[in-house]
C-alpha cells in the first residue's frame, strides 16, 4: 500500500488491521494499541504509521514508552473520560475536570524536600498554609501577602548576612526599617528615599583600583614561535664573545672544572626540546645555560649568578623539562584535585613571572607537560579552571601562591624543582616570612632540587638562601654584579628641573624611527605625569607601574613589545628579568637608590650580544651616595669614567669600602666581585 502521507495529493482508504481498535463510537482507530494508551495521543504513532509526533511506525507507538505511574499520581473523576493526571496538575490535561479535594502531591522518589531555612514563613491563609521562602512577598500557591513584621532569613550557614559598612544608612519607614548599601538612593525594599544629611562616605584614596580581568590563555603550537619570530631577532653581533666570559663554579669542596659544549645536543636534552629551541632561534648555549644544565641535570642544588641578559630562564627551564619528558608517565594527570605540580616557579612581580610562563609554554610547545602561571591583579577563578586542566609547572607570585594552597586549589607536596628567580629579591628580608611559609609547603631540601637565580647576589642574600639549599653549586658568570659591556653607560649632570627639557632634546634627536626606549622614573605618580606629557607632546608613549590596573600593564608591555608605543615610563616593577625586545635605550630620568636596581635597569637593554645605550641623569643634591658604586661599575665594564663623577664619589659619595654585589662564594672566597646588602621597597608586587 502506498504511504498515506506520501507525495501523492490523493488519499487512500486503510482497511482496519488486527492492531486497530476501536473508539466508543465504533470508528477504528489505526496502527495504534489501545493497551498501551491509546486514549493519550500526545506523542502516540499515526496513521500509516507514522506517529503524530513525526515518528513511524505503528502498534505500540514506536520506541517512546509510556510513563509509568509515580506517587500522588490521580484519576480524573469524570466518568467519560478517567485519564490518569500528574500529581501536580490542578485539573485533568484532557477534560479540564478539577483536581477532587483532598488530594495532595506526592514526594518524588530520590528527591528530597527543601530543608526549612532561617527567614522561611507560613502562609497565614487558613485553607492553604504553605510554607514560603524567605524572599517571597506572598505566597507562591494562594497568592496571600506576608505578614507585616517577618523579615528576610539569613540563607542558613551558605551564605552568611553582610556585615555592616561605613555608610550604610536605614530606611526611616516605620514598617520598613531595612539596612541600605551607602550607595543607595532609596530603600530597596519600600523605595523610601534615602534621608538627607546622611554623610557620603568617601572612597579610600589609597585602595587599589578593582577589575574584573581574566587574562587570555597562553599560546599553543606555531604560533608560539610565529610570535616570538616577529619580536625577537635571535642573537646579536656580540654573542660570540660569549666565548670569552669568565665562569667559575664552585662547590664546598672548592672549585670545579667546567667542560664547554658547543650545542643543545652536547647537553644532551632531549630530541624534542632541541628542536622546539631551533624554533625560538637558539642555536648554541650561554655560558650560564652550559654550566648550570649539566649541574641541574645531576640532581644539584645552584646558587648562580650572571650578568642580564644572559639566558638564566632557560638554564633553569630546560633541566626541569627534559625530566619530566623523560618520565611523562610519573606526571599528574589534569583533573587532580587539587593541583599537584612537579615544580614551582617564584617570580617577583606579574610581568616577570608571565614571562617565564611563556618561555617555559614555548621550550615544552606540544609536549603533555602543562605550564600555569598565578598572579595576583587578575580574576582568581580564571586561576582555579587553569588548574583543574593540569599542571605541572607552577609560576606564581607569592601572595596569589598562598591564597591558593590555602584555599585547598592547590598541592605543593609533589614538587620536585623548586626555582627562586631574582633570588636576591626574593630573599630580601621584608619578604622572608613569605618565601619561608611557602618552602613550608614544599618537600624538604634533600627531596628536591632547588635553584636560585639573580644577576645581582650580596653576600647577605646569599647566607640566607643557604637554609633552603643542600649541597650546593654555586656559579658565577661574568663581573656578576656588574653591568653587561655590551651597554654603553653615560651620565648627565642635570637637575631636577632640567630633567624634562633634557629627555626631550634625547628623544627627539634620535634618528631611527624603530627606536624603543625605556624610561625609569623613582615614583608612579611621576611615571603617569610623564607619560601623559610625553602624550602631549606626540611622543608615543605609555607607562607601566604597581598602581596601574593589571590589564593596563599587560597592554602597555605588549603595546611596547611590539612597537606599537615607542616610550615605556616604568617604576621598578619594570627594572628586572623582563626580556623586551630590540630596546636601544634606557633612560634612569630618576637614579636609583641601590646600585643592584641600576644593574638590572639598565639590563633592559643589550640582551644576548645586541648593542645598547644606557643615559643617567644624575643630580648630585639626590644621588650622590651613588657615585663611589658607579664609577665601580663603570670601571669593570671597562668603560670611561667621568671625572665629575669620580671626584664626587672620591669625596664620600659611597666610593671605595671594597662592597661586593655578588659574585663570590662564600664557602670558598672566589671572589669575582663585591656584595651589599638589598635594598626593601620598590615597586614589586608580593601578590
Amino acid at each position: 500500500m502506498a504511504d498515506d502521507w506520501g507525495d501523492d495529493p490523493t488519499p487512500v482508504k486503510k482497511t482496519a488491521s488486527a492492531d486497530d481498535w476501536k473508539s466508543d463510537d465504533d470508528e477504528p482507530i489505526y496502527g495504534y494499541s489501545k493497551e498501551a494508551g491509546g486514549q493519550d495521543y500526545n506523542g502516540g504513532s499515526g496513521f500509516g504509521g507514522r506517529g503524530r509526533g513525526g515518528g513511524r511506525g505503528g502498534g505500540d507507538g514506536g520506541s517512546r514508552q509510556p510513563r509509568e505511574a509515580r506517587p500522588g499520581d490521580w484519576t480524573c473523576p469524570n466518568d467519560s473520560c478517567g485519564a490518569s493526571v500528574f500529581s501536580n496538575k490542578t485539573q485533568c490535561f484532557k477534560c479540564g475536570e478539577a483536581k477532587p479535594e483532598g488530594l495532595g502531591g506526592a514526594e518524588v522518589e530520590g528527591r528530597r524536600p527543601r530543608e526549612p531555612r532561617p527567614g522561611d514563613w507560613t502562609c497565614p491563609n487558613d485553607s492553604c498554609g504553605a510554607t514560603v521562602f524567605s524572599n517571597k512577598s506572598s505566597c507562591f500557591k494562594c497568592g496571600e501577602a506576608k505578614p507585616e513584621g517577618l523579615g528576610g532569613g539569613g540563607g542558613g550557614e551558605r551564605r552568611p548576612p553582610r556585615e555592616p559598612r561605613p555608610g550604610d544608612w536605614t530606611c526611616p519607614s516605620d514598617g520598613c526599617g531595612s539596612t541600605n548599601f551607602a550607595g543607595r538612593t532609596e530603600c530597596y525594599k519600600c523605595n523610601i528615599p534615602k534621608p538627607d544629611g546622611i554623610e557620603e562616605v568617601p572612597a579610600d584614596p589609597n585602595a587599589p583600583p578593582k577589575e574584573r580581568y581574566v587574562p587570555a590563555d597562553l599560546l599553543e603550537g606555531d604560533a608560539i614561535f610565529e610570535e616570538r619570530n616577529q619580536l625577537y631577532d635571535g642573537s646579536g653581533i656580540n654573542f660570540k664573545d660569549y666565548d670569552n666570559i669568565p665562569v667559575h663554579v664552585t662547590d664546598e669542596n672548592g672549585e670545579i672544572a667546567l667542560a664547554k659544549y658547543e650545542s643543545f645536543q652536547d647537553l644532551g636534552l632531549r630530541p624534542y626540546l632541541v628542536e622546539n629551541l631551533t624554533k625560538c632561534r637558539y642555536s648554541k648555549p650561554t655560558p650560564i645555560q652550559q654550566a648550570a644544565i649539566p649541574v641541574l641535570l645531576n640532581g644539584r642544588d645552584i646558587m648562580a649568578c650572571a650578568q642580564t641578559g644572559s639566558g638564566k630562564t632557560a638554564a633553569f627551564l630546560l633541566p626541569m623539562l627534559h625530566a619530566f619528558l623523560s618520565h611523562q608517565g610519573d606526571l599528574t594527570p589534569a583533573g587532580a584535585t587539587p593541583a599537584t605540580p612537579e615544580a614551582l616557579i617564584l617570580a617577583p612581580t606579574r610581568e616577570l613571572a608571565i614571562q617565564i610562563g611563556k618561555e617555559a609554554n614555548a621550550y615544552a610547545a606540544g609536549s603533555v607537560v602543562k605550564t600555569r602561571v598565578l598572579y595576583g591583579g587578575a580574576q582568581i577563578f580564571g586561576n582555579k579552571q587553569a588548574l583543574r586542566n593540569g599542571c605541572n609547572i607552577c609560576v606564581a607570585t607569592p601572595g596569589r601562591l598562598k591564597q591558593l594552597v590555602k584555599e585547598g586549589h592547590l598541592s605543593l607536596e609533589k614538587v620536585q624543582y623548586f626555582i627562586l628567580d631574582e633570588a636576591d629579591r626574593m630573599l630580601d628580608m621584608g619578604f622572608m616570612d613569605d618565601v619561608t611559609q611557602i618552602v613550608g609547603y614544599l618537600p624538604a631540601k634533600g627531596e628536591r632540587i632547588s635553584g636560585m637565580f639573580s644577576a645581582t647576589f650580596p653576600d647577605a642574600v646569599q647566607q640566607v638562601a643557604k637554609q633552603f639549599l643542600e649541597n650546593y653549586v654555586f656559579i658565577s658568570v661574568g663581573i656578576v654584579g656588574g653591568a653587561c659591556k655590551d651597554v654603553e653607560q653615560v651620565f648627565e649632570q642635570v637637575e631636577q628641573k632640567e630633567k624634562r627639557g633634557k629627555l626631550l632634546d634625547i628623544l627627539k634627536g634620535t634618528p631611527d624611527d624603530n627606536y624603543k626606549i625605556v624610561v625609569f622614573c623613582g615614583t608612579k605618580k611621576g611615571a603617569d605625569f610623564l607619560a601623559t606629557d610625553l602624550s602631549n607632546r606626540k611622543i608615543s608613549s605609555t607607562s607601566i607601574h604597581g598602581d596601574r590596573l593589571q590589564s593596563q600593564r599587560e597592554t602597555a608591555l605588549r603595546e611596547f613589545s611590539s612597537g606599537h608605543r615607542k616610550v615605556l615610563v616604568a617604576t621598578a616593577v619594570a627594572a628586572r628579568g623582563l626580556d623586551i625586545p630590540k630596546v636601544s635605550m634606557v633612560i634612569n630620568y630618576d637614579m636609583p637608590k641601590e646600585i643592584e636596581e641600576y644593574v638590572h635597569r639598565i639590563g633592559r637593554t643589550g640582551r644576548v650580544g645586541h648593542q645598547g645605550k644606557a643615559i643617567s641623569f644624575f643630580d648630585a643634591a639626590n644621588d650622590s651616595q651613588m657615585a663611589g658604586p658607579l664609577v665601580q661599575i663603570l670601571k669593570g665594564a671597562k668603560q670611561n669614567v667621568p671625572d665629575w663623577l669620580e671626584s664626587v664619589g672620591s669625596c664620600g659619595g659611597g666610593y671605595g669600602g671594597g662592597a661586593n654585589y655578588g659574585g663570590v662564594d662564600n664557602r670558598g672566597g672566589y671572589e669575582n666581585g663585591a656584595s651589599t646588602d638589598a635594598g626593601a621597597g620598590g615597586d614589586e608586587d608580593w601578590d
